[in-house]
């Protein structure tokens, strides 16, 4: 089973196989509400649940991705349907056994090739990935009185397990689309992101998110959209872009202070859209403004040390699966370091220094 998933682990199905449509039944027998949408980038999911861990769970995962109320969009618009179930109504309606404790999290590939199942201590999952839209199912094993942040956490685990199955990564990274070529930066919280992605926007650029976007791997390619239309700003950042105190409320993030605003309030954004990536960005703090290439195995690291900490491994075999998405990234896409001081004057000017930062002729448009 090299290339499909570890055996370890009890069996995932006693009795009949569940499938797809028996998912849709027992989420109609048991009346689960149509209540929200998660939209990551151009992925759409309609979601269906009823315990509000899973509301939270969403919100806290996804900032600003998921709409909280009953709108379920056309069909033909969506990418997937997300259940959501407690322990007791999986049991029930899909006929999953309690689970013993897992020596390790379980990865199979269904027996017809169309879906997988993933389980850890807390969490199950199945996706049903031969149909349009795609059929996923998520279900905690702990009752409500026992769930707390390690509960959480196994259920963050499956949600990007679910995406990278699905050839997608949540990334934490802004975008911006500047003349024919799509940027990624990719860097931590308080990097810079934002206010690099918006300094670009006031030179012409368009900004696809300034803070998170979903990347995609199709046809060999990949592509990238933003998951907001908003971004946030600092007061630092505030006085540099604007000149002047925004008329908006700040909000506190931990402990800093940013005002959130429509992108398109002041410059041009294009969220939701995939566009192909052709340059990569690891913003570094520094004495001044600068950028560095840098190979493919230290973009490759960069990017594993950014996205590691979202995702667990059965074995083997699927941590390669990550590895070889993420590898064939930075093997058709060029990456840079961009050194920014502390001083945001030194800002003047990215966008002609930018532009003059081209990699190999095989990812120009």
């Amino acid at each position: 089973m090299s290339d499909t998933g570890s055996p370890r682990g009890p069996a995932l199905i006693p009795g009949p196989a569940v499938t797809a449509e028996r998912v849709r039944e027992a989420a109609r027998r048991a009346g689960l509400p149509e209540t929200g949408v998660l939209r990551l980038g151009s992925w759409t999911a309609a979601t269906r649940f009823r315990a509000p861990f899973y509301r939270d769970g969403l919100a806290s995962l996804f900032r600003g991705c998921f709409r909280d109320e009953a709108h379920r969009p056309p069909v033909g618009d969506l990418d997937a349907t997300l259940y959501l179930l407690d322990g007791e109504d999986a049991a029930r309606a899909l006929r999953v056994r309690r689970h013993e404790p897992l020596p390790a999290p379980v990865l199979l590939r269904s027996a017809d090739g169309g879906g997988w199942e993933f389980a850890t201590n807390h969490v199950g999952a199945r996706v049903f990935a031969d149909e349009h839209p795609v059929t996923i199912v998520v279900w905690l094993k702990d009752p409500p009185s026992r769930r707390g942040p390690e509960a959480h956490f196994h259920f963050s685990v499956a949600v990007h397990k679910i995406l990278l199955l699905l050839d997608r990564m949540y990334l934490h990274a802004g975008a911006v689309r500047f003349g024919n070529r799509v940027s990624v930066f990719v860097g931590d919280k308080g990097a810079g992101k934002s206010t690099v992605c918006l300094e670009l926007a006031r030179a012409g650029a368009t900004v696809l998110a300034d803070d998170h976007v979903l990347l995609a791997r199709a046809g060999g390619r990949y592509v990238v959209s933003g998951c907001e239309a908003k971004a946030r700003v600092t007061a630092e950042t505030e006085a540099w872009l604007f000149g002047e105190p925004l008329p908006i409320a700040p909000q506190v993030q931990g402990a800093v202070s940013k005002k959130e605003f429509p992108i398109t309030r002041f410059f041009r954004a294009e969220p939701y859209r995939d566009r192909r990536v052709h340059r990569l960005f690891f913003l570094r703090s520094g004495e001044r403004r600068g950028v560095e290439p840098i190979s493919g195995s230290d973009a490759l690291r960069r990017l594993v040390s950014q996205t590691a900490w979202s995702h667990r491994f059965v074995d083997g075999d699927d941590y390669a699966r990550y590895l070889h998405y993420l590898a064939d990234l930075v093997a058709a896409v060029p990456a840079f370091v961009l050194s920014l001081s502390a001083d945001l004057a030194d800002l003047a000017g990215l966008g002609p220094l930018l532009a003059t930062v081209d990699g190999p002729a095989h990812v120009r448009p």
